[in-house]
């Protein structure tokens, strides 16, 4: 080791106060690299470069795995190939967010369309269905007021219309307000809700995989086994999702129902190299256990909405 390299080593990690000698090149706790020398802008870019192009490695390696052989790449992370791979709780979000941000943008002129078209003093609908309108406001007043101005508090609707001060009263004010709202203002209820949806996701495949622990009751896989699996194939989901909307912007060409029966065989041939089962209990365990995914995320997607009416 030269002189000049010596001088720029300490006994002491920087990042995380390991003792060092100054002949370790790195620190043995945390990885850093063992060096007083002051902070470069060439340094600074030589370190980002590295992590970039350290992570699209992985990313890449991790997308080829997981189309070339389904289901090998959550055996690959649970067996303890982990840091060939990308994170599966990273790899989820990052396409989550992807999908989500390109569908908000590829919405955005219908919801604008939807804004424009949609009159406010015309929903009549909105009338035939509430229920008992005179306990809040008899002369629909209220009513009125809200279509116009969403910016009204309880308290000043109480003061001016002689308003109950009950639980009930206080809630329908706030549904009647917010669905006023989101009348009036369609694109910023989807600009509110959209970037919630990504997390709603991530949050949901814990729950999901209770189910699948209890379909593979038999099976030798821990939770955290399942989860890793359950979180790569909605990941594959995503970027499916990702090249069909891309597709149909491009070239005007809807292949839903193709795309759907591709993404079920995907997840048959995966679970049946994941699982080690036969083709028949696979298939069959495919189908419930999609048809539980959609039918319970569907029940939480549409409360989840309807809690962001509630506070938006």
């Amino acid at each position: 080791m030269t002189k000049s390299l010596r001088s720029h080593r300490g006994e002491v990690c920087l990042n995380c106060g390991h003792q060092l000698d100054v002949s370790d090149r790195y620190c043995s706790n945390c990885g850093q690299l063992n060096s007083k020398e002051e902070l470069t802008v060439k340094q600074m870019l030589a370190e980002y470069l590295a992590g970039l192009f350290s992570y699209d490695s992985k990313l890449f390696k991790s997308i080829k795995l997981i189309f070339v052989s389904p289901g090998k790449l959550a055996q690959e992370y649970i067996s303890g190939k982990r840091v060939s791979y990308v994170n599966p709780f990273r790899f989820f979000i990052s396409m989550a967010i992807l999908f989500f941000i390109l569908s908000s943008y590829l919405v955005k002129d219908d919801i604008e369309g939807l804004s424009k078209n949609l009159d406010i003093n015309d929903v009549e609908e909105l009338d035939k269905v509430e229920v008992d309108t005179t306990k809040i406001n008899q002369s629909g007043r209220l009513k009125d007021l809200l279509k116009k101005n969403q910016d009204i508090t309880f308290e000043e609707a109480q003061v001016k219309f002689q308003i109950d001060d009950t639980y009930y009263s206080k809630l329908k004010f706030i549904i009647e307000k917010s669905f006023y709202k989101f009348l009036n203002e369609p694109q910023d209820f989807f600009d509110y809700l959209f970037p919630k949806l990504p997390f709603f996701t991530f949050f949901f495949i814990p729950v999901f995989t209770v189910f699948s622990k209890l379909l593979y009751l038999r099976r030798a896989f821990t939770y955290t086994g399942h989860l890793i699996f359950n979180y790569i194939q909605s990941t594959v989901f995503f970027i499916l999702l990702i090249v069909y909307e891309l597709v149909v912007v491009l070239i005007d060409y809807e292949f839903l129902g193709i795309f759907s029966l591709g993404f079920i065989y995907y997840l048959i041939v995966a679970k049946k190299r994941f699982y080690q089962q036969g083709v028949v209990k696979t298939v069959l365990k495919t189908f419930i256990s999609s048809f539980f995914y959609v039918f319970s995320a569907l029940f939480i997607l549409t409360l989840m909405v309807f809690a962001s009416l509630f506070f938006f």
